[in-house]
């Protein structure tokens, strides 16, 4: 990974010229001493729409109001999607309609401390028949039934949450309408099998403990959106694994969404 952007200021003296060239997987390989470039942290989520996506992103600034904006590209020479989010405060959510495409997302920040970015590839949800979008985050409310624009409008923004927090978990099943369909949502810790940890559910029916949860049900229309609520109240702070696993007449199919719990120390 190469950049031909200065470390040295703008301001001084060509003699004083230099040049960071390394870097690693997760940032832009360079970080010039007049302009440092933190880390955004962010929660990213794909949904089918007809012919293309929809891509929801929410990302927060701690400790002061920043100007975002998000670009989404797809090619270099194609035109990008550009949105951008002045003057709001420090947690913001887009909601682009993209191509479905492997895309580039570049969500930028401008604060008064610095500036902060989040670049990654998006690759687009398989195109089959029967499918799952991704699992989004949100905070938890009293709704009997969400919508994926409620679930957008409360989405998390990163996939952190506090030490004892209850967490929403919004989903969509695509193409199994009018067919009866298993959920079953795990627990693991990253880099472990799943936990014997105790998971609360709340609206399926009144309160259940399990270390997996499981219900049916017959969706009514071919896009059909699911949110319930998990308590992970006795989990201590570390890395996790939610793995949704939806199984019909259809067939199969799992995703998995990190989760981190943090203590008071973050």
């Amino acid at each position: 990974m190469l950049h031909s952007v200065p470390e040295s200021s703008v301001l001084a003296p060509l003699t004083e010229l230099q040049y960071e060239l390394s870097g690693g997987a997760h940032d832009e390989g360079f970080s010039p001493i007049y302009a440092p470039i933190e880390h955004l942290r962010a929660q990213v989520a794909r949904f089918r729409e007809s012919g293309a996506q929809q891509l929801a992103i929410a990302t927060a600034w701690a400790g002061a109001t920043a100007d975002f904006a998000l670009v989404v590209s797809s090619d270099p020479g194609d035109p990008a999607v550009v949105l951008s989010s002045d003057g709001h405060p420090d947690h913001v959510v887009f909601r682009a309609d993209v191509p479905g495409d492997t895309l580039l997302l570049s969500l930028e920040a401008i604060t008064p401390d610095g500036a902060a970015r989040l670049r990654c590839g998006v690759a687009p949800l398989p195109e089959t028949a029967f499918g799952l979008s991704d699992v989004l985050l949100f905070q938890p409310g009293a709704d009997e039934s969400l919508s994926r624009e409620a679930a957008i409008a409360r989405m998390l923004p990163s996939v952190a949450i506090a030490q004892g927090s209850a967490v929403g978990l919004y989903w969509e099943v695509y193409g199994a309408s009018s067919e009866r369909v298993s959920h079953t949502i795990s627990l693991s810790e990253s880099g472990r099998g799943v936990l014997d940890a105790v998971l609360r559910v709340v609206g399926l029916g009144g309160d259940s403990f399990s270390s997996t949860v499981s219900w049916s049900e017959t969706p009514e229309d071919a896009t059909h959106g699911v949110g319930i609520e998990l308590d992970f109240g006795g989990l201590k702070p570390g890395d996790y694994v939610v793995t949704l696993e939806v199984a019909g007449a259809s067939g199969t199919e799992r995703v998995s969404r990190s989760l981190r719990i943090e203590g008071d120390s973050g």
